[in-house]
């Protein structure tokens, strides 16, 4: 096989490459950065001042499509049949303790569509009556069960679930759903 050959040869290889390589940029131009959602776990802050991550986010999927840390019934159990009638199919899930031992959990459902997500804010065995009306930038419905402190919000696809051991943390917890408000696309 003469030189020829051997560069034509090289050539049918790599000019598919190459137009492979060209698609894809010219798919990727123009974009703009995204948003965070809140299924990436991107929308959940790595630091929360007075806090630190108990552990590494979770994320629970549908029994068909489980997530890396399992089904949302490894999570909640039986108590995931009210989130599922609403389409649930998924959960993103931190846990954060301060110093004194309090906790805080985030927990974002979900919901697949806006209006199941706001469903499921409305259904009352979720988010029950008798709530306070915090500004956090999104609908919200808030609980102080002395000692603990806990409130749902409702963001595009998302149920939102934040909740403290100590109710004097109210302030940061809070602030902490405006954040994750702001982040979720």
């Amino acid at each position: 096989m003469n030189s020829t050959g051997k560069h034509r040869g090289t050539l049918m290889i790599l000019f598919p490459i190459a137009l492979l390589l060209a698609a894809v940029l010219v798919s990727c131009a123009g974009k703009t950065e995204q948003k965070a959602s809140g299924r990436d776990g991107t929308a959940i802050p790595s630091y929360i001042p007075g806090f630190a991550p108990a552990d590494l986010i979770r994320y629970y999927g549908l029994k068909e499509n489980p997530g890396k840390d399992g089904t949302v019934f490894d999570y909640i159990n039986g108590g995931a049949l009210v989130y599922l009638n609403h389409g649930l199919v998924g959960i993103t899930h931190a846990l954060f303790y301060s110093e004194d031992g309090d906790e805080l959990v985030v927990d974002l459902f979900d919901m697949a569509a806006p209006d199941s997500a706001l469903a499921a804010f409305r259904d009352e065995e979720i988010c029950p009556e008798a709530f306070e009306l915090p500004e956090v930038g999104a609908e919200v419905k808030a609980y102080n069960y002395a000692p603990d402190y806990m409130l749902y919000a409702v963001k595009s696809r998302y149920l939102v679930f934040l909740s403290t051991t100590n109710d004097e943390k109210k302030g940061e917890l809070l602030k902490l759903a405006q954040d994750i408000i702001k982040a979720i696309e």
